[in-house]
Order: structure tokens, then C-alpha cells, then sequence
């Protein structure tokens, strides 16, 4: 009987390990980044990554979750900071009202989003028809904005919402485009595909 509770303890802690190892590989992004005590989940899926990718649909709201990883559900929210700043990947000239403006000079894009936030959630709202352009114009009061023609091309994803934990140590960064067409039902025919969306 002892040999049989002895392996079973071996088992036990050889499990608690396995577990243990899997979730700081969870959190640290394969042994790449440092153990995350914040994390966001969107559509479901949990973010714990600090660099993400992706692109939202225009003229609507779309909801992130922020969540400390060893709260539990009756502790005190910390809270978070989260705002919309440009993404440098590709840096360009534009004009607004005959003015020439450098991309890289902007600083900040969150006035151009409507952002509510609760004590464990944020949700992001798109504008409608809102691109590179809009944003720019919002930015210059709503002066009339010329953008090069391959300014989305070279950078699709051209914004970036930044959220980070009450302390400022842990920080998401997730580079979006904006998808005007909202693809709802794909319907497969013999002849055609036929896309509904808005």
C-alpha cells in the first residue's frame, strides 16, 4: 500500500509540474517574453502576445477583456489604460488644406475612436466608412486631407491600441486595419459563391 501511495504522490507532483511548466509556457509566449499577470481576450480567443495583429470592422463596436491572470472573481479591479496611436510601420507625406504633415509626427489617434470602458472590459467603436483618410482629417479638425495613394498599401494596419495594466508594466500593442465590408453568411453554390454582409 505504501509503494502504490508513494506513486501515486510522484504522479500527483509530476502532474502539478507538467501543469505548472504549460502554463508559464502560456503566459510567456513559449519561454519568449516575460510571465503576464494581464491579459486581453477578444471574440473569445485570449491575447498574450505583446505584439498582435488585426483588422476590425468599420461601424461597429467591437468589446476586449482585460483580466489580471491570479484574480479571482471577487477582487478589486486594478484597472488599465488603453488608447490608439499611430502604427510606424511605413512613415509618409500627406496634406491637409495645402499643408504638408509628416505621419510619423502624430502622436495619438484616440480622439478619432469612441472608447467605453468598465472596470473589466472596453469596447471599441469604428466609425462608419472610416479609413487613413478620415482619421487624418479628424486629427486636423476636419480640414480636407490628401493622403498618396499607396499610403493603406504600404501600411494596411496603420493604427495601433496600446493597452497596458494599472502599473504600466505590461503592455499589449495591436496593430489594426479597418475593414469597411463586413462579411455575415457565405453561401456555396454549384456555379457561384454568393458573400452577404454590410
Amino acid at each position: 500500500m505504501k509503494t502504490i501511495a508513494k506513486i501515486i504522490a510522484y504522479v500527483a507532483i509530476a502532474l502539478v509540474v507538467v501543469l505548472g511548466i504549460g502554463l508559464v509556457y502560456k503566459f510567456t509566449n513559449g519561454f519568449n517574453e516575460d510571465f503576464k499577470t494581464f491579459y486581453i481576450e477578444y471574440d473569445g480567443k485570449q491575447i498574450l502576445t505583446e505584439y498582435n495583429e488585426m483588422t476590425l470592422a468599420s461601424g461597429q463596436k467591437h468589446k476586449f477583456n482585460v483580466k489580471y491572470t491570479f484574480d479571482k472573481e471577487d477582487s478589486e479591479p486594478k484597472g488599465y489604460s488603453v488608447k490608439v496611436t499611430p502604427n510606424m510601420e511605413s512613415d509618409f507625406d500627406y496634406e491637409a488644406d495645402g499643408e504638408r504633415y509628416l505621419f510619423s509626427k502624430i502622436s495619438d489617434f484616440t480622439s478619432c475612436f469612441i472608447i467605453s470602458k468598465s472596470d473589466t472590459s472596453f469596447e471599441l467603436e469604428m466609425p462608419k466608412e472610416f479609413n487613413l483618410q478620415k482619421a487624418l482629417s479628424i486629427i486636423h479638425d476636419e480640414k480636407q486631407v490628401t493622403v498618396p495613394d499607396d499610403a493603406e498599401v504600404k501600411n494596411p494596419m496603420p493604427f495601433c491600441l496600446v493597452i497596458s495594466s494599472y502599473n504600466g508594466k505590461v503592455t499589449y500593442k495591436i496593430n489594426f486595419g479597418v475593414s469597411s465590408v463586413t462579411v455575415k453568411d457565405v453561401t456555396l453554390d454549384k456555379s457561384e459563391i454568393v458573400f452577404s454582409g454590410t
